[in-house]
This record gives C-alpha cells, structure tokens and sequence, in this order.
C-alpha cells in the first residue's frame, strides 16, 4: 500500500486546476477518498482556467502584484464550488472559522481559499503577493493551519525524478514558494498524477 493510503487522522489535498479538464475526474476523486484512512480530509481547489484568465488579464492591463495576486484567489473561488460538484459528499465551508465544526460533520471538506487567504494574512507568514506563489503554497499554509499530517498534491505530471521540493519548484512542478511555505511542516507532502492514477495502484 502506497503512503498516501496509509492511516492518518487529518489531511490536506489540493486538487491542481490542470485536472478539471479531465472527463472522468468526479470518479477519480470520488475513488481516491474512499480509499484513504484519514479521518478528515480538507480539499483545497487549484485554479486552472480561472486563474488562466487573471494571468491574461495582468499581461494586457499590467495589474499591480498585489491586485493580480488576490484576483487569482477570487479565482479559486469558484473552482472551489466547481469541486464541491464533483465531490458532493464534501461540504462546502466558505468563513474559515467555521472549518472545525465542519469537519467534526463531514470527513471531506472543501475550503474555500479565498476567506482561508484573507484570514491567513494576520500572520506575517502569509503568502507574498505576487505570482511566485499559486494554489500549491496556499494549499501547504492550509496543512500548516489544520494542523494535517500530510499534504497531497493531485497533479497531472509525475514529479520530477531525483528531485527535492526545491529542485520540483525550480523545474515548475511547484510554485516558486513552495519549499519556503512547507520549509517548517512537520506534515508528509505527498505528489500523485490523478491523470494516470488507477484505483488497484493502492495495493501495490
């Protein structure tokens, strides 16, 4: 059984926007969390499309970093509700304080990162405002708030052979904050490419 099936209490998979373009997503999500032992598992939504058309805004009218920055979490909003229709057993939970008693409800939880983002930024170690920071670093300060014992990164590449998470970021498989964002977890940061997943690889 790979790692990412092992027993453990909470964790934290972020669900890259890469992916929402894959027909038989709903099924392969749904699969996954069936098969793993966490006892909560919080969602965190990549951007995908939605954060492509920030990107192309900021080239045409040169957006300020930090006015790109949080239009690009805006943007995760909405996938955040796009992944609550293909995980409809998740619940959706929009005011972050309300995560705990969400997740003493239901096993899956969706957060929706724009309100996580707006919290986290009373802490001087939030996120920078700019691009050098996407979904995967939100997805690591999100670990770091829960408390989880391991982070999962649902990709449609393999990681990076030979590689630590600072050579992957190097290399665009992380966002360029990454390393720094999970520099002092004491969480597991797992990486599976959902596209070539399939369910029997739990039994290797």
């Amino acid at each position: 059984m790979i790692s990412v099936f092992k027993k453990t209490q909470r964790a934290v998979v972020k669900v890259g926007g890469s992916l929402f373009d894959l027909p038989d997503l709903r099924d392969r999500l749904n699969t996954f969390f069936d098969k793993m032992q966490a006892a909560s598992i919080v969602l965190v939504a990549g951007g995908g499309a939605a954060a492509d058309a920030v990107r192309a805004w900021d080239a045409t009218y040169k957006l300020c970093d930090k006015n790109a920055h949080w239009l690009a979490i805006r943007a995760l909003s909405l996938t955040a509700f796009l992944l609550k229709e293909l995980v409809p057993n998740a619940e959706l939970v929009r005011d972050w304080r309300q995560l705990s008693e969400a997740m003493n409800r239901s096993r899956v939880v969706i957060i929706d990162p724009f309100h996580f983002a707006e919290w986290d930024e009373q802490n001087e170690d939030h996120l920078p405002h700019n691009w050098s920071a996407t979904s995967d670093s939100l997805a690591a300060r999100v670990a770091s708030a829960v408390g989880a014992d391991v982070l999962i990164l649902f990709k449609s590449v393999d990681f990076p052979g030979g590689c630590d998470w600072t050579a992957a970021s190097r290399r665009g498989f992380v966002d360029e904050h990454f390393p720094i964002a999970i520099a002092c977890h004491r969480y597991e940061v797992h990486a599976v490419n959902l596209k070539l997943w399939q369910p029997d690889a739990s039994k290797k």
